[in-house]
């Protein structure tokens, strides 16, 4: 797939071809085997089989497939590509339609999307102009990005010595998240470290900084030496005593994540499913979140590179929405590591924390200098270890 096996999009089509069977080659060595000895021995009643054995394979050739080349396959309409998890099992639904005036013969269809396991069912003959609807159930090894799925109609000759396929480029493709073991205990930094709210949703949400402000954080019963200004005087009618607004600035944490970890290293997909629940997680905990990958490209300068060249240019994430993000996650290929002046360089101003991955392929030294250059910038570095 596009993010593991490098899997490249296809486009809507048809294709067909032959594929001799292991039973031809056996029924051509027949017939080779049968005309050496014929001229061996000299005997010429060996061409027979000879003869035999290369009339089937031709007719097994030329056997025609007007009732494949008639049938269609498709997708069911669907809003988006499927999605699933690394490590699931994920079942697809494909249409069979036979456009011909006469019934078709009896099939097997396969479901192929290159980077997952290839599944096929048998489809019974169709009457003409009939439809059918098979299930084929597949199974997702490692996230990525497939663009394309394709179905295989094969079809063989009586004497099974050629398969007959017709390959239909669907189009659609399947999306694979990266599986969210566990999401890292990342400690508050110190805009973080005040109390949290638990709300009914189950999830968390920063407490408001109280204070000089505009929203309405709420209200409150009035204490001695509250200012007059802030009585709030609806709630107060309501209520019957004195009633005061408590108005400041919402917290909003920033954090940043580093994906410092690069195609081949040992480890490198468990760190990039860390560092994707770690990310869904606090997404959902209301912490503003800046993604950073950096992928292989056309070097600039840079001091601290190998060579004073940059290894890779960065790639923002998309942090609209989990969903989002998880796709995001799927497809993130090609992937170096990074030096420490770019980490540094991609925070954006207002971070609060800089979560980087780790692991044994970051060096002693490159650790400490981005935990220089991070304590020049004043930010507070957490390691993610798998």
């Amino acid at each position: 797939m596009t993010a593991a096996t490098g899997l490249a999009a296809t486009e809507p089509g048809v294709s067909h071809r032959r594929r001799p069977t292991r039973a031809l080659a056996v029924t051509l060595a027949v017939g080779i085997t049968a005309a050496a000895m014929s001229v061996v021995t000299g005997s010429s009643w060996l061409l027979l089989p000879t003869g035999g054995c290369l009339a089937l394979c031709v007719q097994a050739l030329m056997w025609p497939t007007g009732g494949l080349r008639r049938l269609t396959v498709s997708l069911p309409p669907a809003p988006g590509p499927t999605r699933v998890v690394a490590g699931e099992a994920f079942r697809r639904q494909v249409q069979v339609h036979n456009l011909a005036d006469r019934p078709s013969p009896r099939v097997r269809l396969t479901l192929v999307v290159d980077g997952l396991s290839h599944s096929t069912v048998r489809v019974s003959a169709l009457p003409p102009g009939a439809r059918a609807v098979a299930e084929l159930d597949g199974f997702a090894g490692q996230r990525g990005v497939a663009r394309g799925v394709s179905a295989v109609l094969t079809v063989d000759d009586p004497l099974r010595l050629v398969a007959h396929e017709h390959r239909h480029h669907l189009g659609g493709g399947v999306i694979v998240h990266p599986a969210l073991y566990r999401a890292a205990a990342v400690p508050p930094d110190d805009q973080a470290a005040s109390p949290v709210d638990h709300l009914g949703d189950g999830h968390r949400t920063p407490a408001p900084r109280r204070g000089p402000g505009v929203d309405l954080l709420g209200v409150r019963d009035w204490r001695t030496g509250d200012d007059r200004r802030r009585v709030h005087w609806r709630s107060t009618a309501r209520h019957g005593h004195l009633v005061v607004a408590e108005r400041g600035e919402p917290h909003v944490r920033q954090w940043m994540v580093a994906t410092t970890v690069a195609d081949g290293v040992p480890g490198a997909e468990r760190l990039m499913a860390l560092a994707a629940a770690t990310c869904t997680a606090a997404q959902r905990d209301g912490v503003h979140l800046d993604v950073l990958a950096w992928v292989a490209g056309v070097g600039r300068p840079s001091g601290d590179g190998p060579g004073g060249t940059d290894p890779g240019h960065p790639q923002v994430a998309p942090t609209g929405s989990v969903m989002a993000l998880l796709d995001w996650w799927a497809g993130l290929a090609h992937f170096v590591i990074p030096t420490p002046a770019q980490v540094v360089h991609g925070v954006p101003p207002g971070t609060t924390r800089l979560l980087v991955l780790d692991g044994p392929h970051l060096e002693p030294a490159w650790w400490r200098q981005l935990g220089r250059r991070a304590a020049a910038r004043g930010l507070a570095v957490t390691r993610l270890t798998a």
